[in-house]
């Protein structure tokens, strides 16, 4: 008994370090608030179906949550999360530490990649209660391997408005199409305001955007 309190202590402090699993799928109860992140995976032959990864979405200030945010291809993932100021990070070890790559499945096989700068440098996101956000498009892409070499892979971050508003709208187009699970479904009726808020700012940001033109 003496020695497994100090191994539940640890496996504690591991996962408080490491992030908590958000709810997917849920509704907006209690002032509790959401996320949209996508991923993309590409290989040599095309997109990838069956691939994942994860990262990390970390709340400033000592009270902060953290969440571990699981990613997979073709489908926008919604998770709810307690509103504040968060930001993109990679994962941590079991001691806290970040992460200097990201592990990334393609087709049953791993990969890393070093995290991208866009995810480093990037600004924290104020999230509402009751409000979504769309972060933006993870991409993994796998280059093809000369004979006798591995492969390489890069990751880059596409936060773009154009690229947040099409997951609204994906979200927002998921209510309708019956070839999509029955609950993502009905977390995207649920979050018909917020996801009809979150496409507005986004596109009235956009028509604010200055138009840049090159010099001929």
């Amino acid at each position: 008994m003496r020695t497994a309190l100090p191994l539940l202590a640890l496996c504690l402090i591991s996962s408080a370090c490491r992030g908590t699993a958000p709810a997917l799928n849920g509704t907006p109860e209690r002032g509790i608030s959401a996320v949209i992140i996508g991923g993309r995976f590409v290989i040599p032959a095309g997109e990838a179906r069956s691939a994942q990864m994860a990262v990390n979405l970390e709340g400033e200030g000592a009270d902060g949550e953290t969440y571990r945010l699981r990613i997979l291809p073709k489908r926008p993932m919604l998770y709810q999360i307690e509103p504040g100021s968060y930001r993109l990070s990679p994962t941590r070890t079991m001691f806290g530490t970040p992460q200097a790559e990201l592990k990334v499945v393609i087709q049953g096989r791993s990969y890393r990649a070093r995290v991208p700068r866009e995810i480093l440098r990037q600004s924290a996101v104020s999230v509402k209660p009751r409000r979504i956000v769309a972060l933006g498009v993870i991409e993994a892409k796998l280059s093809a391997a000369a004979p006798g070499q591995q492969p390489t892979l890069a990751i880059s971050f596409d936060d773009s408005i154009t690229t947040r508003r099409r997951l609204v709208e994906t979200v927002i187009h998921n209510m309708m199409d019956s070839s999509v699970p029955a609950d993502e479904r009905e977390s995207a009726i649920a979050w018909t305001r917020a996801l009809d808020l979150s496409l507005q700012e986004l596109s009235s940001t956009s028509e604010r955007a200055p138009l840049y033109k090159l010099s001929p």
